[in-house]
């Protein structure tokens, strides 16, 4: 192997081991050494420097793996005179410095996390609908739509989970969640409901179904106004007093459509039937109540306040989707995600094309 030596020791101490590494390397500069070595030959390099080491003595060796890496292997002697990768500091300072750096640098990457990770629990639950596993049957010719689409059947399934609970209520619940607990839902143009608004939510939840709605796209800007056109002064309005199915589905106002609607909310089996949802569910949300503790007593308003940690919850949602949902056969099962699978479970999330055949690839 190809090594690097590098010598930081002070006083009597640089001479000692400039005759230990003049022994087995060719010095290439003042401090600095460079050989090829067995790994044998390496060890005695270490043992001869330890031998006679110091307080003064302060020697890296790096391993050249290639043209533009290198790795370190040891370090003997002081190790504060090199970091964690060997690499020798050049300035030093005791000047406060706090001025140049970003003391509000990922503040919220819990909340980022948990969000988008409770969310990923539950956004597509509304795949389970009657119409949605008849839509993906490889078996059945059938519109390749739903009146309401799955995000918002989801949503609304997470809307009712919540209910009127504040936040560390409803995370207690799914901290404890049982099969039994899904056992209704608001149902859209079969059930009379109010107008339906996110403020409704308390704060955390309000987030999670943000991310939960949005997953596939996100809604265009609202048509409430005739010849209304973006602006972002507006906002309040796009996420609370106009939020409806029409977001992301222009057809379950149709007419023609009204027959289909009871399956699109006639569900079969729903995730929380597995045991490892529900064992996943109750340790994200018991960690969610303890490392969340600060942000779920301020109340922040995310989606008004915090678009920033919004935008990369979503971010990390989508991203997690769309690449668990391009996995092929093969990977998936070099993933052993066949744990998972349940012969008894034959509900799906979508399906792929297997030479000339069109079969189910993942289960819900």
């Amino acid at each position: 192997m190809m090594v690097t030596f590098v010598s930081q020791c002070e006083k009597k101490a640089l001479n000692k081991t400039r005759r230990v590494l003049d022994a087995f390397a060719n010095r290439i500069g003042n401090r600095t050494w460079q050989t090829v070595i067995t790994n044998e030959g390496l060890q005695a390099v270490k043992k001869l420097l330890r031998k006679t080491a110091s307080k003064n003595t302060a020697v890296s060796c790096h391993w050249l793996r290639s043209r533009s890496r290198s790795e370190l292997v040891w370090v003997v002697g002081k190790r504060s005179k090199f970091n964690e990768l060997g690499i020798v500091p050049v300035n030093l300072t005791e000047t406060e410095i706090e001025q140049y750096m970003d003391k509000y640098q990922w503040q919220t990457i819990d909340v980022i996390k948990y969000a988008s990770a409770i969310a990923g629990l539950f956004h597509d639950f509304g795949k389970a609908t009657v119409l949605f596993q008849k839509k993906i049957n490889p078996d059945i010719n059938t519109s390749n739509y739903e009146p309401y689409r799955h995000e918002w059947v989801s949503f609304r399934l997470f809307q009712t989970f919540v209910g009127k609970k504040i936040d560390e209520e409803w995370l207690h619940a799914l901290s404890d969640v049982g099969r039994e607990d899904f056992a209704d839902c608001f149902r859209d143009g079969l059930d009379k409901e109010g107008k339906i608004k996110l403020s409704d939510l308390p704060a955390f939840a309000k987030l999670v179904a943000w991310l939960i709605v949005t997953h596939h796209k996100l809604p265009v800007y609202p048509g409430w106004k005739e010849n209304y056109q973006p602006d972002l002064k507006y906002v309040d309005k796009w996420i609370d007093e106009h939020f409806n199915a029409m977001w992301n589905s222009h057809n379950c106002n149709d007419v023609d459509q009204q027959d289909r609607i009871e399956e699109n909310w006639r569900f079969c089996e729903l995730p929380i039937q597995s045991m490892q949802w529900r064992s996943k569910a109750c340790s994200l949300a018991s960690e969610t109540l303890v490392n969340l503790k600060p942000w779920l007593a301020k109340k922040t308003n995310w989606l008004h306040e915090q678009l920033f940690t919004t935008h990369l919850s979503r971010l990390s949602l989508v991203l997690a989707d769309h690449y668990y949902s391009s996995l092929t056969f093969e990977e998936l099962q070099v993933m052993k995600v066949e744990k998972w699978r349940n012969p008894n479970y034959q509900v799906y999330a979508n399906t792929d094309w297997i030479g000339e055949d069109k079969q189910y690839k993942q289960q819900l």
